[in-house]
């Protein structure tokens, strides 16, 4: 059963709606979620694409998969479709960080993990701080506006493409391509559309590696043009797909993440009126839960490597485990009352990957690019209203807002 064919069942097998993006057009599915949480836990979808496919929505068995590297495997896939064997029978093997388990996987990260790391986010502070400022001061010059690229998209755009180095007029379309290689579930881009554009920013990749070779200057790219791992100079290879790693984590979370909480403070204005005068230790518990409640990945994925159990269910060596990021953040035997946006909550959510070697690469900069921004929103006493109800992406992977058009109070 293909992907598609998956999507005519889901009349009569309603959990499989989960895998249909068309369902996420109208949000995240939690109260479907729930129901699997409660009825079936582990749940096949039965074959798809050549696989046994399961979806898991209980926090407790979505952490045992990610951290168990030995029985669960990224290097077959980590998203719904699996889309990494349909590229490779195009591409031949690709080495990738996210399609790779240690000691692979190690080495790949350690390359690109040192740019992310909480001391360089501390020098960053400053120069984050004068891009939110003009951001904002833009944004406010116009009387209607879009949250999503008028605010939420330029701030990671700016940062991560200024860190990279990468040319003024080319950050637009690098950005527009990079997001398009997670996009595999859209209807409109498909597994084909996202691998051409895979291969854009790839070839992208590689003609920046030339340029700084040539041309040295203080960015991320200079710096891993020079990288080595255990005296091992990095590879063309491995450069491409590192620039690819580092565009993506240095975006798409924090851009979701600003949009979704933008658009919660717009319908509950009470929930941001105290946070005016907020210090930033404040603001740091109240990001966490903001990644609870709109986590802007929405799963990622693991191949058995061998028969095992999970959750009492029995796991055949080479099915397809979906760990429901979101799904585990409701989840009412790790958060009391889930539905409830508490800042005094410290949740130990799954935003940014449920543990083990997968964490999410650009973590720290999309808590601090978030923290600033959000904070500096309330400091300026801002207030938006929605002009027209916010446009969701068709997307399983990823928790998109594409639209939230809005004029200021």
């Amino acid at each position: 059963m293909t992907a598609a064919a998956a999507r005519s069942t889901v009349s009569a097998r309603p959990f499989d709606a989960v895998l249909d993006p068309t369902t996420h057009v109208q949000g995240v599915p939690h109260r479907l979620f729930d129901r699997m949480r409660d009825e079936a836990p582990v749940y096949s979808h039965g074959r798809i694409d050549g696989q046994n496919v399961w979806s898991l929505t209980r926090i407790a068995d979505i952490q045992e998969v990610s951290r168990d590297v030995r029985r669960f495997s990224s290097a077959s896939g980590t998203v719904f479709p699996n889309v990494r064997a349909r590229w490779e029978r195009t591409t031949g093997p690709i080495e990738d960080m996210a399609f790779s388990d240690p000691p692979l996987h190690t080495r790949l990260r350690g390359y690109a993990s040192r740019a992310f790391s909480p001391s360089v986010m501390r020098t960053m502070r400053g120069w984050i701080e004068d891009v939110v400022a003009g951001v904002l001061d833009a944004a406010q010059e116009k009387r209607e506006l879009d949250i999503v690229h008028d605010i939420s998209e330029q701030l990671p755009s700016r940062v991560i493409t200024g860190l990279l180095g990468v040319p003024l007029e080319d950050r637009e379309w690098v950005i527009e391509t990079s997001n398009r290689t997670f996009s595999s579930s859209n209807p409109k881009i498909g597994p084909a559309g996202a691998l051409a554009a895979r291969e854009e920013i790839l070839t992208y990749a590689l003609r920046m590696r030339e340029l700084r070779l040539a041309e040295p200057a203080d960015d991320m790219t200079t710096e891993l043009t020079r990288a080595e791992a255990a005296g091992e100079p990095i590879t063309e290879t491995e450069f491409a797909n590192i620039f690819l790693a580092l565009l993506s984590a240095g975006f798409e979370t924090t851009h979701s993440l600003l949009t979704h909480s933008l658009v919660l403070f717009t319908r509950r204005p009470e929930l941001l009126a105290p946070l005016r005068e907020a210090p930033d230790q404040q603001w740091a518990a109240v990001i966490e839960e903001l990644l609870r409640v709109n986590a802007p990945i929405s799963h990622m994925a693991r191949t058995a490597t061998e028969d095992t159990e999970i959750g009492g269910q029995a796991i055949e060596r080479g099915d397809y485990l979906i760990t429901w990021f979101a799904a585990a953040n409701y989840d009412p035997a790790a958060f009391e009352r889930p539905y409830e946006v508490d800042f005094a909550r410290r949740p130990r959510h799954t935003a940014f990957g449920a543990g083990g070697p997968h964490l999410c690469l650009g973590n720290q900069l999309a808590r601090l690019e978030s923290r600033v921004m959000l904070s500096e929103f309330a400091k300026r006493g801002l207030r938006l209203e929605l002009t027209a109800e916010p446009q969701r992406a068709a997307n399983v992977f990823l928790n998109v807002v594409s639209s939230a058009p809005a004029a200021w109070r």
